[in-house]
């Protein structure tokens, strides 16, 4: 049996990797730190699809922004977008939860965690969940420690619906 489970995690590659090096190299010490990415402009690329009168999320995104002390986290939505937030804690770990009633995430680009665990923010990891019985998207906010409340702004954004989440840095 304990063979069966480690050729398990073999396969699938859940094993810990004890190989693993830290890249450092001195001709690249002086390269900017990633600062992730912000809402389209000027214009929206055209694979996206366009605004609507379904509520679908086609764009989230993390910005780290250094010169202002906090990272931000929008969600690029096709219409406007029925909110409703809570805070819960699940095995000592903090969450803000946005629960989007009827509202579903492009499959292209809107699926994948965003994991922030190396940045200089309050939060760990967003994660995203759609439940098509209720139609209702919940997109859950980990955050590192303790729960930091964030400025939520919610706007029209070139025929779109932008919700931005601003944390002031740790």
């Amino acid at each position: 049996m304990l063979i069966y489970i480690i050729t398990l995690f073999s396969i699938l590659n859940l094993a810990p990797n004890k190989n693993y090096k830290i890249f450092s190299s001195k001709k690249h010490k002086n390269l900017p730190a990633y600062k992730g990415v912000s809402p389209p402009k000027p214009k929206i690329p055209s694979i996206v699809p366009a605004p609507g009168k379904s509520c679908t999320l086609v764009w989230p995104g993390f910005q780290q922004r250094p010169k202002h002390n906090y990272s931000r986290f929008f969600f690029l939505f096709t219409s406007e977008i029925n909110l409703e937030t809570s805070y819960l804690q699940v095995k000592k770990i903090n969450y803000l939860r946005l629960s989007l009633a009827k509202c579903n995430a492009w499959k292209q680009n809107a699926w994948r965690n965003i994991i922030t665990h190396f940045f200089k923010t309050p939060v760990e990891m967003v994660s995203f969940n759609i439940d098509k019985k209720n139609k209702k998207m919940t997109i859950d906010i980990e955050y590192k420690d303790k729960i930091i409340k964030p400025k939520l702004t919610k706007s029209s954004f070139m025929g779109y619906y932008l919700l931005i989440l601003e944390f002031p840095d740790k």
